[in-house]
């Protein structure tokens, strides 16, 4: 569609790039209540958007006569929140109706929204963290089949990307598909999610270019605010805000690790996804590359468990790696941090457990302690000597120690084995499962005649009231 010969004045959007709304509603909308285009409530955590095979028509100029802006695909300024990223491949232009300028155009934040009512404090950070995924070279490569991703104009995190470019004519960052950008989904699955703030968000990221390059290091910053206010009480706002975060990182080779900082203490449970739009480009890391590592640091030391889809991940005491599976998790004791993979467009979860930490020293050396059967040995030996289940028992640390012993009348140093580990809570045995439940009435021996149907109840019998 496009302007057509209408000579009036007003924003035109051809194409809104939003969010799906977990909130219902109406259609078609009537004043005075907002337009269709307008975000009703919170967005979802998920979602995916293909435009593919479309025709541009008429066009011509990127504002009308009033200034008012006049492009064929955009951003949506009230998608505050959360916009899923759009891949775009097949995109035609009729001759010479269509100028490039007007066809894309990023929005920025909207000013207005920075009050008590709608994002607090700062702008709302979910419309500066997507991208429009042009798959073919059909949007921005001027049909040379070079495929690259569009991204908005967040300055915090894309001006020290060096193989970017800002292009002032889209108020966007152009970046090749070897650079690796996904979006990161992730959120607070508290019960308190709403009622207890846990941003902004400082996300932390080392960029090092889609070459890799030690030399073109920097670091990839920005600051990540909760969801809009988009619920009512008796007609004022609540004030309760969504703890879901949107984030564009780089994935792959490349990647640095993302550092997840809370202001304060950390949720207790969480998940993330990363949407993997990028990675259908041509040039983009394969999947062998593709994934992030997440570090979240915690306030205390803490036992966690993590889960991919359904199946239970326990974190080991050795460093994880990029190559690793999903949910591939670490922690570091000392610096009471989590590390873990997130790849492959499945949710991560994890979960805080109560658990009782102790902290053993042994007399012994660290190879010896492995030739005799190494961790395993050890938690079989904690648990028997406990009478509890070796599953309650999780391994956190092992390193060497120097340990002080004395000869006669001196001190002398000695190697020794220093073992963290935790004792989590006893999970809830599941209930048997109930006995199938007989057909009634219970069908008659085979060879004999079904039983006559029962008589009906009698009718109920009322008394009067005293």
């Amino acid at each position: 569609g496009g302007r057509g010969e209408w000579g009036g004045c007003g924003k035109r959007v051809g194409f809104w790039a939003s969010s799906f709304d977990m909130g219902p509603k109406g259609f078609p909308r009537r004043p005075p209540v907002m337009p269709y285009w307008e975000t009703h409530g919170d967005a979802a955590f998920g979602g995916s958007v293909a435009v593919t095979g479309v025709t541009l028509v008429n066009w011509t100029s990127p504002t009308d006569a009033c200034g008012n802006l006049n492009v064929a695909l955009s951003t949506n300024p009230t998608s505050t929140d959360a916009i899923v990223p759009v891949v775009v491949s097949g995109l035609k232009r009729d001759g010479n109706t269509v100028s490039n300028p007007a066809t894309l155009y990023m929005s920025n934040p909207d000013p207005g929204y920075v009050n008590p009512t709608d994002c607090s404090g700062m702008d709302c950070t979910g419309i500066l963290n997507t991208a429009f995924v042009d798959a073919d070279g059909s949007l921005v490569g001027a049909g040379t089949g070079m495929a690259s991703m569009v991204l908005p104009f967040n300055q915090p995190l894309l001006s020290t990307a060096p193989d970017c470019s800002f292009n002032s004519a889209l108020n966007a960052y152009l970046c090749p598909a070897s650079a690796g950008w996904d979006q990161l989904a992730f959120e607070s699955t508290d019960p308190d999610s709403y009622t207890r703030r846990v941003a902004p968000i400082n996300m932390t990221q080392i960029n090092g270019g889609s070459s890799g390059n030690s030399s073109t290091l920097g670091v990839a910053h920005q600051l990540l605010s909760p969801f809009m206010d988009r619920r009512w009480d008796a007609g004022y706002t609540s004030l309760l805000r969504m703890s879901r975060f949107m984030a564009m990182v780089r994935s792959g080779p490349a990647a640095g690790v993302i550092d997840v900082g809370f202001p304060g203490t950390p949720p207790r449970s969480m998940r993330f996804r990363l949407r993997r739009q990028g990675s259908v480009l041509p040039g983009a890391p394969d999947a062998a590359g593709e994934g992030v590592l997440v570090k979240i640091r915690f306030t205390s030391p803490q036992t966690h468990e993590i889960r991919v889809g359904d199946v239970k991940v326990i974190p080991t005491a050795t460093e994880v790696a990029l190559g690793d599976t999903a949910g591939a998790a670490w922690w570091h004791n000392p610096s009471r941090t989590l590390v873990f993979v997130v790849r492959g467009d499945v949710d991560v979860t994890f979960k805080t457990l109560d658990s009782v930490q102790v902290s053993l020293k042994l007399a012994t050396t660290v190879s010896d302690f492995y030739d005799k059967g190494g961790t395993q040995t050890f938690i079989s030996n904690v648990a028997y000597s406990l009478g509890i289940p070796a599953s309650r028992i999780r391994i956190v640390d092992v390193r060497g120690s120097a340990r002080r012993r004395r000869l006669g009348r001196r001190l002398a140093a000695a190697e020794g084995v220093e073992v963290d580990f935790a004792i989590v809570e006893e999970e809830p045995e599941s209930p048997p499962p109930a006995p199938p439940t007989p057909p009634f009435p219970p069908p008659a021996p085979e060879g004999t005649a079904s039983p006559p149907p029962s008589p009906p109840p009698p009718p109920p019998c009322f008394l009067p009231r005293g």
